[in-house]
C-alpha cells in the first residue's frame, strides 16, 4: 500500500513536523491501529547503493571515494525524514529573522500575526517589546542598559515635575518622548484596519473622506484638524482617526444610518481602548476632538479626554517656541487653541467650570494673529479664543447657581461685559472674510455668537424671578436687562432665518451652533408661557414677576419664530442621516410649540386659578435623563447609541412639513397634556419614553443649560 507522507513516523514515535493544511494521525482511527515507520537516513550514494558495495563518504565531502577513485557522479538521495529535517532548519531561520525585524519596527510578536491578529496586547507587552527593540538597537540587554546621570533632556531636567522624576527612576512610563511630531505607524496598518476587514467598503470611505475634507472640515476653522490630503495617509497614522471621520460624515448625509452605526461602534471602541493607553499621536487627538465636536452623545466626556491627552503631549508647552516662529511648533500652538475653543464650547454648553485656564498661552493669543503665516483659518480661531476668554470671565463673575439673585449693585458688571462683547464684535468682523466652501458663514458666525453670548449675560438678570411662584416686582434697571435678553434671543434666531449661508451650514456646523438656536428659541418659549401665567399666593391669584414686568415679548412674533425654525429644521434634515440633530430639534420644538398655544388657548379662555403642583413648581427644571448608563463586562466607555425606541424617522413626517402632529400613532402627545398646569412641563422631549437619540444629549434635552444663564442649574 502507498503510504501517505504525512503518515510516516521515525524511530517509532509520532512526528511533530506536519504540513500547514494536513491532518494529525491520532485523527484518524485506522492510523492509530497502523503506523509506518519511516525508513532509516540514507547515507549510501546511488552507485555505491546499486553495486551493495560500502559508500566512504567523510564529512564535509560531497563525493565518496569510490566514486572519486572510478569517476563516477556521486549522488546521495535524500529521504523523507532528511528533507523534513532540511525544511524544518529553513523555517527556524526565517522565524528568527522576523522577530528580529518585527522587534525593530517595534511590531506585535509573530504569535499575533499566526493567531489573525485575535491575541491583544496589554500595555506592559507593548512596553516590553518597545524596551527590547532600543536595548536590541544599542547592543545592550534590558537589565544592562547604561544610563547617564548627567543626559540633558526635556524628560530628564534638573527642574521637572516630580513624576517625571518617578518615571526617569523607573523607566515605567512609555510617554516620555516631548517632541510634538506626528509618530507615524508602519503601511501594515492599512492591512489591518477597519476598511481592509471590510467593514466599509473602500469606495464608500473615499466618498465619505472628500465630503469630510471639502465640507465639514472647512466649518472647523478652514482645517485646522486635519493634516492629511487623502484617506490613505489618515489610515496610515489613525484608525481612530479614520473612524471618526468617517462616522462624522455619514452623519451629515442621507441614507448613510448603517455607515454611521458601523463606523460609530468602531470609533467607540479604539477610543475607549486608547484611554488606558499610555502613548498618542497628534492624529489621535485630532480624532478625539472631531467626536467631541459633532457626536451629541460623546461630547463632554471627549472633550475633557481631548485636553488630557493634548496636556501628555505638552501642547500647552509650546506657546513661547511657536510665538518665535517655529513652524513645527505653531502646528502644536495652533490644536492646543482649538482645544481650549472646543472645551469652551462644551463648559458653556453643559454648565460646567473650564478645564483649561487663561495663562499666558491664552490672554496672549493675540500674538499669532500678527504672524506673517496668519490665514483666515487662524483668524478664525483666534476671535473664538478672544470670545471665550470673556465668557469665561462672565462665569466667574457670575457663577452657574440659578437659585443666588445677582443684585442691582452687579449690574454694573453686566454693562461692562456687553461693552466688551460689542468690542469684540467691532475688532473681528472686518478681518474675516467669506470662503469659497462655506460662503459667509465666517462674518455671520460672528454677529451669531455675538448675540448668543448677549443673551447668556442679560439672562443672569432673571435669576430667581424665574420662579413660578414669585411675585416681586422688577425695577426697571432689571426689566431693561431682562428685555435685552428677549432681543438678544430674537436677533440670534434671525441670522440663521435671514442668511442662505447660516442655514446650508446648519448641516455640518459643530454642536454649539445647535445649542444656540435650542437655547434661543426654548428660552423665548418659556418666557413666553410665563407672560400669560398666574401665580397663587395666600388663595390670592395674582400675576407672576415675569408676566407682571410686562416685559417686551410677543407671544404671536414667538409662535411665529420657533415656526420658522422647525420648518428650517425640517428643511435640514433632508439633507443629513436620521441620526443628525436637525430631526430632534425639528420634533422637539414643534411639541414645545404646540404646548404653548395650547397653553395660550386656555389662559386666554379661563383665569388660571389654584397653586401649581409641587412638582411643576417651576416651568425652568432640567429635564432630567434617567437611567445612568451601567457599564457591562464587554461594554466599552463610549457606549453605542440605542435605536431610537418608538419613533418613526423624521422622513416619515416630511411630507407636511408645515406641522408635526403625531396623528400617526392613534395618541394625543404633549404639547400640553390633559391636566397639566404648565405646558412646559409636560414629556416635551419624550424622555421619559426613551425617545432622545443618545442618552446624554443635554445639548438638546436640555436646551437652556448654559453656564450662566437664569433658567437652571
Amino acid at each position: 500500500m502507498k503510504r501517505s507522507r504525512i503518515q510516516f513516523e521515525a524511530n517509532g514515535d509520532s512526528s511533530s513536523v506536519s504540513p500547514q493544511g494536513g491532518f494529525s494521525p491520532d485523527d484518524n482511527p485506522r492510523a492509530q491501529q497502523h503506523v509506518p515507520k519511516i525508513s532509516r537516513r540514507i547515507r549510501a550514494c546511488t552507485e555505491c547503493k546499486r553495486h551493495k558495495v560500502r559508500c566512504d563518504m567523510k564529512t564535509g565531502e560531497s563525493t565518496c571515494s569510490r566514486c572519486r577513485r572510478m569517476g563516477l557522479e556521486c549522488v546521495v538521495n535524500k529521504s523523507l525524514q532528511t528533507l523534513l529535517e532540511d525544511e524544518a532548519d529553513w523555517k527556524n531561520v526565517i522565524e528568527l529573522a522576523m522577530t528580529d525585524l518585527l522587534r525593530k519596527a517595534q511590531l506585535p510578536e509573530l504569535s499575533y500575526y499566526q493567531a489573525g491578529g485575535s491575541i491583544i496586547e496589554t500595555p506592559f507587552q507593548k512596553h516590553v517589546r518597545k524596551e527590547s527593540s532600543v536595548a536590541s538597537t544599542y547592543g545592550l540587554s534590558q537589565p544592562q542598559q547604561q544610563y547617564s546621570i548627567d543626559r540633558e533632556t526635556p524628560a530628564t531636567s534638573l527642574v521637572t515635575a516630580p513624576m517625571g522624576s518617578l518615571y526617569e527612576v523607573t523607566q515605567l512610563s512609555e510617554n516620555r518622548g516631548s517632541s510634538p511630531g506626528n509618530l507615524y505607524a508602519p503601511d501594515q496598518a492599512l492591512v489591518t484596519d477597519f476598511i481592509s476587514r471590510g467593514v466599509v467598503e473602500l469606495q464608500e470611505a473615499e466618498e465619505l473622506f472628500y465630503h469630510f475634507d471639502v465640507v465639514l472640515n472647512r466649518y472647523l476653522w478652514d482645517g485646522a484638524l486635519l493634516a492629511h490630503k487623502d484617506l490613505a495617509s489618515v489610515r496610515r497614522s489613525s484608525s481612530m482617526l479614520s473612524a471618526a471621520i468617517l462616522a462624522v460624515t455619514a452623519l451629515h448625509m442621507p441614507n448613510k444610518e448603517r455607515t454611521f452605526d458601523t463606523c460609530y461602534t468602531e470609533f467607540a471602541k479604539l477610543a475607549s481602548e486608547s484611554m488606558l493607553g499610555h502613548h498618542h499621536t497628534l492624529d489621535d487627538i485630532r480624532a478625539v476632538c472631531i467626536g467631541a465636536f459633532w457626536l451629541a452623545d460623546v461630547s463632554w466626556k471627549l472633550s475633557g479626554y481631548a485636553v488630557r491627552i493634548a496636556t501628555e503631549r505638552n501642547l500647552h508647552q509650546f506657546y513661547r517656541k511657536a510665538a518665535q516662529g517655529s513652524a513645527e511648533h505653531q502646528e502644536q500652538a495652533r490644536l492646543w487653541y482649538l482645544l481650549y475653543t472646543l472645551e469652551h464650547h462644551f463648559s458653556i454648553a453643559y454648565g460646567r467650570p473650564p478645564i483649561i485656564h487663561e495663562d499666558a498661552s491664552i490672554t496672549q493669543h493675540n500674538t499669532f494673529t500678527r504672524l506673517p503665516s496668519v490665514s483666515q483659518g487662524d483668524l478664525r480661531l483666534h476671535s473664538q479664543v478672544d470670545l471665550f476668554i470673556i465668557l469665561t470671565r462672565i462665569y466667574f463673575a457670575f457663577g452657574p447657581d440659578v437659585d443666588l439673585e445677582v443684585s442691582e449693585s452687579e449690574f454694573p458688571k453686566i454693562e461692562q461685559f456687553d461693552m466688551e462683547l460689542n468690542d469684540w464684535k467691532s475688532a473681528w468682523l472686518p478681518r474675516l472674510v467669506g470662503n469659497r466652501h462655506i460662503g459667509s458663514y465666517p462674518y455671520q458666525g460672528v454677529y451669531m455668537h455675538y448675540h448668543f453670548s448677549r443673551l447668556q449675560l442679560h439672562s443672569v438678570a432673571l435669576r430667581t424671578y424665574h420662579s413660578s411662584t414669585s411675585s416681586r416686582l422688577m425695577s426697571s434697571e432689571r426689566r431693561k436687562l431682562a428685555n435685552l435678553a428677549i432681543e438678544s434671543a430674537i436677533a440670534t434666531l434671525q441670522v440663521v432665518l435671514d442668511e442662505k449661508d447660516m442655514q446650508r451650514a446648519l448641516v455640518g456646523v459643530p454642536l454649539y451652533l445647535h445649542s444656540m438656536i435650542t437655547f434661543a428659541a426654548v428660552f423665548l418659549m418659556k418666557l413666553a408661557a410665563k407672560a400669560c401665567s398666574s401665580t397663587n399666593s395666600g388663595g390670592q391669584s395674582q400675576r407672576n414677576s415675569i408676566a407682571s414686568a410686562d416685559l417686551l415679548v410677543d407671544i404671536g412674533q414667538v409662535r411665529a419664530l420657533v415656526g420658522r425654525v422647525i420648518d428650517l429644521m425640517i428643511s435640514c434634515s433632508r439633507r443629513a442621516s436620521e441620526r443628525h440633530l436637525s430631526h430632534h430639534i425639528a420634533r422637539g420644538l414643534q411639541k414645545m410649540l404646540t404646548g404653548l398655544e395650547e397653553w395660550e388657548r386656555r389662559n386666554g379662555s379661563q383665569s388660571f386659578t389654584g397653586p401649581y403642583p409641587s412638582d411643576t413648581a417651576s416651568i425652568f427644571k432640567p429635564v432630567i435623563i434617567p437611567g445612568a448608563q451601567i457599564l457591562g463586562e464587554r461594554d466599552t466607555i463610549l457606549g453605542h447609541p440605542p435605536p431610537l425606541l418608538g419613533v418613526a424617522p423624521l422622513s416619515a413626517e416630511r411630507s407636511s412639513s408645515a406641522s408635526l402632529q403625531p396623528a400617526m400613532t392613534g395618541k394625543t402627545e404633549p404639547g400640553l397634556s390633559e391636566g397639566s398646569m404648565d405646558p412646559m412641563m409636560a414629556d416635551l422631549w419624550g424622555v421619559r419614553r426613551g425617545l432622545l437619540p443618545y442618552r446624554s444629549v443635554r445639548l438638546l434635552a436640555e436646551p437652556n443649560a448654559g453656564v450662566i444663564t437664569s433658567l437652571h442649574p
